[in-house]
């Protein structure tokens, strides 16, 4: 059924983050502007990173990703929540206020033609269109919770939230985000260039790292949710190369900080054969089968040490089947790395990816995890916890 949309509660401003207090009542929120800038931030930010930039650019099949591709991205992260604009969503300032989401509310409001023939008059979506790449950097964009949009699959209730309600015009709210993509990312606009790719695997990057980015950019520990700012985007962008070093994502200080790595640093105990040929086996992949007790552990460490000196990885990670298995692992990998990296200031972090379980403290400061989903962002527990 249609939500009704006969008012909007008395928020401050458009808004895309909040806080609640066990009341319901809003502690902390942060505009729509800011938190689109926060995560465009965090995506160029990203893509300046060596290892991205050279992933998309071989996606792509170019030697070096264009400058001008690299803003045009930036332009289409910093859009992925515009959905949030509906009349829907603003009224959930309210508690009481029934669940409208923001990613199908999007596509809806491109696919009709009334809310699209003005979004174009907000929004540079003309000069998007024109930037090549199809319909997928938009749809990328807005997928960013991580679940292909449908094209089939709009409702008439979700176009319904785009009307004007009482004094809100959702799609004239969106006027400030559109003048300030073009101050954010001139460049982007500059006439001409070669058109976007049309390839999936670029795009399904381009996917990830968005996700990624907002991912990031939500964290409140980084990107502090106080209301709206006329300077968001001078304030983050030196915030968000900040927090991908916090995070580990650009390993260049730990790399230089490890030089030649030595086995004796590792583990106490001379190496073992099938540990050093883990090191010296060539090619991107090597499986190693070997009896309990073994030293398999130490021997992917070492040849993670050996792989990331030379550039050539950037972090490890270990599935392993239980919970149990993965704490044991948790503190021997810890251990290995304060061997590895003596300097606390240039280690890699060292986390335990395990729900309830991540923000567990270790020797070198690990458990930096995403804090709890925000309310905001997903209709009830289960989308929550799936997500």
């Amino acid at each position: 059924m249609p939500v009704a949309l006969t008012s909007l509660p008395a928020a401050p401003g458009v808004w895309a983050k909040l806080r609640r207090d066990g009341s319901g009542e809003v502690l902390a929120w942060l505009g729509l502007c800011d938190h689109c800038a926060d995560v465009a931030a965090c995506f160029e930010a990203t893509l300046a990173c060596a290892r991205p930039r050279a992933a998309l650019a071989r996606l792509a099949g170019r030697v070096a990703l264009p400058a001008i591709w690299a803003s045009r991205l930036c332009v289409l992260a910093a859009l992925h929540d515009f959905g949030k604009a509906n009349a829907g969503f603003q009224r959930r300032w309210s508690h009481k206020a029934p669940f409208v989401g923001h990613c199908g509310e999007a596509l809806a409001a491109l696919l009709d033609e009334t809310v699209s023939a003005r979004l174009f008059d907000v929004l540079p979506l003309a000069e998007i269109r024109d930037w090549g790449g199809g319909d997928d950097g938009l749809l990328v964009a807005l997928g960013h919770h991580g679940r292909p949009l449908n094209l089939e699959t709009t409702e008439f209730a979700q176009r319904l939230t785009w009307s004007v309600s009482g004094a809100y015009d959702p799609v004239a709210a969106l006027g400030t985000l559109g003048a300030a993509l073009r101050a954010w990312f001139p460049d982007a606009f500059a006439p001409g260039g070669e058109p976007l790719p049309t390839i999936p695997a670029f795009w399904h990057a381009v996917s990830g790292y968005v996700t990624f980015s907002d991912w990031l950019g939500s964290d409140e520990a980084l990107f502090p949710l106080d209301g709206a700012n006329e300077n968001r985007m001078g304030l983050v962008r030196e915030r968000a190369k900040t927090a991908l070093a916090a995070i580990g994502f650009e390993p260049g200080a730990a790399r230089r900080a490890l030089g030649a790595p030595r086995f004796e640093r590792l583990s106490p105990y001379a190496p073992r054969k099938m540990q050093e040929a883990a090191g010296d086996l060539p090619g991107r992949l090597a499986i190693v089968e070997s009896e309990t007790g073994s030293g398999k552990t130490e021997a992917a460490l070492w040849r993670f040490a050996r792989l990331f000196a030379d550039g050539q990885v950037d972090g490890l990670y270990f599935a392993v089947p239980t919970r149990v298995a993965a704490v044991s692992l948790h503190r021997r990998v810890s251990e290995a790395v304060a061997g590895l990296f003596p300097d606390a200031e240039t280690r890699p972090r060292v986390t335990l990816a395990v729900p309830g379980l991540a923000r567990e403290p270790g020797p070198n400061g690990e458990g930096l995890a995403r804090p709890a989903p925000d309310v905001t962002e997903y209709g009830d527990d289960n989308a929550r916890a799936a997500h």
